[in-house]
């Protein structure tokens, strides 16, 4: 169901931001401590990394709403492409080309 695949893409979401958090961390706290890279440069990557792969993650929560979104366009352009099943006269009905008695009681 819905409730299913909004699950698995939070804890996907959660499982990629927690394992960026510790591979970030121990690299990073090693380069830190060689002094390859400021704290500063560490900081901008390692949360960088992370606000993607968030993103990356709750990503698969919105593919329902863009299938559902497809299909709603088609039906739309079938609706506008649809020719009329009826007999349509744009010059409408010629003067005089009534004939009729008309009784009222």
């Amino acid at each position: 169901s819905k409730a299913h695949v909004n699950g698995v893409g939070i804890g996907f979401s959660m499982f990629c931001m927690f394992i960026v958090y510790g591979v970030g961390f121990y690299y990073g706290g090693g380069m830190v401590d060689a002094g390859k890279i400021p704290v500063g440069d560490l900081l901008v990557v390692f949360f960088s990394t992370v606000m993607g792969a968030s993103a990356f993650g709750q990503l698969s929560q919105k593919f329902g709403d863009i299938a559902k979104g497809k299909n709603s366009a088609f039906n739309i352009i079938k609706v506008f492409e649809a020719k009329p099943g009826m007999n349509k006269n744009l010059d409408g009905i010629k003067e005089g080309s009534i004939e009729g008695d008309i009784k009222f009681k």
